[in-house]
């Protein structure tokens, strides 16, 4: 199975490996810097070996973060 990027009429694609939602690259470069860092600190931070309440939390942060990026890059796509 192949994702299409979050970005409406994109049509990049790539490698369901264990993703859901996905953003290609020329878009997730659309998002401000500090977001993309936080999201890859969330990211990392979910890798750790911490208790579900923890996890449960970070999926969470994780959620809104990536509604925030994707909103974003798809604003910006559209010259917005």
């Amino acid at each position: 199975m192949r994702l299409t990027c979050e970005v409406p009429h994109c049509g990049q694609t790539a490698a369901a490996d264990g993703v859901v939602r996905w953003i290609c690259d020329g878009h997730w470069q659309l998002v401000d810097r500090p977001l993309r860092r936080l999201a890859g600190r969330l990211h990392r931070l979910a890798q750790r070996d911490v208790s579900a309440e923890a996890r449960l939390e970070i999926g969470r942060r994780q959620n809104r973060v990536w509604d925030r990026a994707r909103e974003q890059a798809i604003e910006r796509a559209a010259g917005i």
